[in-house]
């Protein structure tokens, strides 16, 4: 099974941030998040767990405070070697 490369629910300008529970979606500290609603683990398989949610969030923002989003996308396909 291939690694899916990114989450199905993603919007133009914004990168999937990771799946998170609804206690730990209010610490993530960025201006803009948005809840999406099926998680999916790395092979594009849905998480069957009700309790998790995929988050979203804008790459401006993240661009904004340095941050490199490439790494940050759970979905990238790691370096080869």
């Amino acid at each position: 099974m291939n690694p899916i490369t990114e989450h199905p629910e993603l919007q133009k300008g914004e990168v999937f941030f990771g799946n998170f529970t609804k206690q730990k979606i209010p610490g993530i500290g960025w201006e803009y998040k948005r809840v999406g609603k099926t998680p999916y683990d790395k092979y594009g398989k849905k998480i069957k767990d009700r309790s998790i949610f995929p988050v979203f969030v804008k790459k401006k923002e993240l661009k904004s405070d340095g941050l490199d989003v490439k790494k940050l996308d759970p979905f990238r396909k790691a370096p080869q070697k």
